[in-house]
């Protein structure tokens, strides 16, 4: 087993929380599960992804790590390819999203600052 930084430890949990959420407030809208059917796959989905991210970069950091092959190697099993790609694009949007935000509450700020100039 591989023995990872504080740091990584607390990226991973975050990102595990984020899937979590996600994946659990979607499942809960498209399916009508009884008990904690939902809140289980959700759990499930979240840690298939943690686990693909992490071989993910762990093989990476081997990879770059070993000074006689140098390069990227990226050697992952094609099943867990979906889970690898969940947690990225949902940080992707949340990025994304929150950039947009910003972007949106500048633009507001802007505007009320030339309105207020062409009332003077």
């Amino acid at each position: 087993m591989e023995m990872y930084s504080d740091v990584t430890l607390i990226i991973m949990a975050a990102i595990f929380t984020i899937v979590l959420i996600v994946s659990y407030k979607s499942l809960s809208q498209m399916f009508d599960f009884e008990g904690g059917v939902t809140l289980i796959l959700a759990v499930c989905v979240a840690a298939l992804s943690i686990i693909s991210l992490s071989d993910v970069f762990a093989s990476f950091q081997t990879s770059t790590g070993d000074a006689g092959n140098p390069g990227f190697s990226c050697k992952f099993d094609v099943v867990l390819l979906p889970y690898i790609v969940l947690p990225l694009a949902i940080l992707a949007t949340v990025i994304v999203g929150f950039i947009m935000r910003l972007f949106r509450l500048y633009k507001r700020r802007d505007e009320r600052k030339y309105s207020s100039w062409k009332k003077e």
